[in-house]
């Protein structure tokens, strides 16, 4: 079974083959599996039968009576129930007699700490479960929590890598409009300018002067926002010092304190632009919104990984949902690493981020700039 949800089939694939071996396992006549509802309720979304009625999927529990579901969604345990219990008499259901379920025993599922569903075997005899029923129960809950969260985590990347792709297109579409609006119609005035102003030379006319100081102007501000526009996409700077130059660079040019601490190793190039704008994006961040006094930039290469961590003495309260931090985190998943939050109510806000390196650092430039503090 830890092979087969280590090969990360479909949920139901995985679901129905953990609920069938335990039902095989334990020798019952019915095993399910449950998923706690938001709205009170369990609903089956895997059962086995060893012969007998099934139950069906779909099928709901109402988790506020006296059930199995019920007991382990209140407490969080494993627990056991039989005919011979004076809640079962009391809330047998048309289902358990049609189905000649007798006594039934289940473990809570937990996914990452949460309460998640529960894992359960039933049979129509007399006879007890073996006292460490509950136990081989909850052995295969462990497969069934981590064949969730494998499940989980490839939906995570497919919306990240979706986000990505949506993303770079609207840069590009940004990128096209920018170049369209600014640098292109600067650009254009200035040729019909010096048109203008060649025409007037051949005339001798006295307004050539003017036109060529006009197209001087609008080339100057057209180069100008080229610059800008390039120092969006890939600063300069970044490609030909990498990341402790970068940031070097960016910090002169905000308005707040920032500590650097960052090696001067040179990394594969998608690991030096994404740490780049990864630090970018959360000192953007400190400066709209954290109201801090000052902050930290600290990078360090190890064991195969750059780790890089961004602090702030600001309010904290930083919302993971926020657009930027989950652009940051699409960026951090698109290349397998991780990104940590920490930002309590008034105790500063930390950013981490992880990035695996598939090859050593390289060394760095001769002459290749300090560390500062801007």
């Amino acid at each position: 079974m830890a092979v087969l949800v280590a090969q990360q089939p479909s949920p139901g694939e995985g679901f129905s083959a953990v609920t069938e071996a335990v039902g095989r396992l334990l020798d019952a006549d019915l095993a399910v599996l449950h998923v706690f509802q938001g709205d009170g309720t369990a609903r089956t979304i895997a059962s086995w039968s060893g012969g007998g009625p099934i139950l069906p999927i779909g099928t709901r529990f109402p988790l506020d009576g006296d059930n199995l579901a019920a007991r382990i969604f209140e407490s969080g345990a494993p627990a056991r129930m039989h005919s011979s219990d004076e809640a079962w008499k009391r809330t047998a259901t048309d289902l358990a007699q049609s189905t000649g379920v007798r006594s039934a025993v289940g473990a809570p599922i937990l996914v990452e700490g949460k309460l998640w569903g529960a894992l359960m075997a039933a049979t129509g005899g007399v006879e007890s479960w073996a006292e460490n029923a509950e136990t081989r129960i909850a052995a295969f809950t462990e497969l069934v929590a981590t064949a969730i969260a494998n499940a989980d985590s490839h939906d995570q990347l497919t919306s990240s890598r979706a986000r990505l792709l949506s993303a770079a297109d609207d840069a590009r579409r940004r990128v096209v409009r920018d170049l369209h609006d600014g640098a292109q119609q600067r650009l254009v005035h200035a040729i019909v300018t010096l048109k203008l102003a060649q025409r007037a030379f051949r005339k001798g006319e006295g307004k050539a002067e003017p036109l060529v100081e006009e197209a001087l102007k609008h080339a100057q501000q057209g180069n100008a926002e080229l610059r800008e526009l390039a120092h969006g996409i890939l600063p300069a700077v970044l490609t030909r010092g990498g990341v402790r130059a970068g940031v070097d660079a960016l910090v002169t040019r905000l308005d707040l304190p920032v500590e650097v601490d960052v090696p001067a190793d040179r990394f594969q190039e998608e690991i030096e632009a994404s740490a780049y704008f990864i630090v970018a994006e959360a000192l953007t961040n400190v400066v709209k919104h954290s109201h801090a006094t000052r902050a930290e930039v600290s990078a360090s290469a190890y064991d195969g990984s750059l780790r890089i961590d961004i602090r702030d003495d600001g309010s904290g309260g930083a919302d993971p949902g926020g657009h930027g931090l989950v652009g940051m985190n699409d960026r951090v998943t698109a290349l397998g690493g991780r990104l940590q939050i920490d930002s309590p109510m008034g105790g500063g806000t930390r950013v981490t981020a992880t990035l695996p390196l598939s090859m050593p650092p390289r060394e760095p430039p001769s002459g290749s700039p300090t560390n500062r503090a801007g």
